[in-house]
């Protein structure tokens, strides 16, 4: 029996799949996964150059062109949902700023914007009476050093309440002192150790927002909701002990 050889001709079945455009193929199903959707659409193009390069050899130039299809339609909706969620991301945000509670949250927040009328006078008494406290704080040092007083607003708030406070009332009591949206401040203040022979002090009490007159005026809300030139006090304290 006479046998025949096995002869290749560029004409023959190609003899092996290219196994790059099964990779993008599979990887194009995980494309809304921007880096598996990048690396998708790159094995697919990349795959599908060298089977037409092959010249035969390999095949599967079919499954590089849905890998393709497949990783570009994912990403163009995965661009589109993004745009869409945003756009709706945005105008939910606009609408939360523009809500009136969450206004009121931010003005009562931030210490140096201008109050509306509630919150400010609320300001106003809390700082009324964390002056009082102090003044009595300063009193009660006075009395049992004999001499001068608490010179500066760190060491007043370490002696933190008058006599029998407990810690959780005077650490209450300095919380409150630096959330306020009054700025404290002492100014001319006889210290412990001076020679003077009538020991004093200055506490004042001034709100951390824009104040009129001054040189940038700006106006502030009344209890109508309209804007005025009428803003909140400051307080003083001395020795004897009268919140003015």
């Amino acid at each position: 029996m006479e046998r025949t050889a096995d002869v290749t001709t560029s004409d023959s079945r190609p003899v092996r799949h290219s196994g790059m455009a099964t990779a993008a193929l599979v990887l194009s199903i995980f494309a809304f996964i921007p880096p598996l959707g990048i690396a998708a659409i790159v094995l697919g193009h990349v795959s599908r150059r060298r089977i037409l390069a092959s010249r035969g050899r390999l095949n599967g130039e079919a499954t590089a062109r849905a890998a393709l299809i497949i990783g570009y339609t994912q990403a163009a909706l995965m661009t589109v949902a993004m745009l869409v969620i945003w756009q709706a991301l945005n105008l939910t945000i606009q609408d939360f700023r523009r809500d009136a509670m969450v206004q009121r949250v931010l003005r009562t927040s931030d210490v140096n914007q201008v109050p509306d009328y509630e919150t400010a006078r609320e300001e106003e008494m809390t700082a009324r009476a964390l002056l009082f406290q102090m003044a009595g704080i300063e009193a009660e040092h006075h009395r049992k050093s004999e001499q001068g007083y608490l010179c500066s607003l760190g060491a007043l708030l370490e002696a933190g309440g008058v006599e029998g406070s407990t810690p959780a009332e005077k650490r209450a009591f300095k919380e409150r002192v630096w959330q306020s949206r009054y700025g404290f401040e002492i100014q001319g203040c006889t210290p412990d150790d001076s020679k003077e022979a009538t020991p004093q002090y200055r506490l004042t009490a001034v709100p951390r927002w824009a104040q009129t007159p001054g040189p940038n005026p700006q106006w502030c809300a009344d209890e109508k909701g309209a804007f005025t030139r009428i803003c909140s006090p400051i307080f003083c304290a001395d020795e004897s002990g009268t919140v003015k």
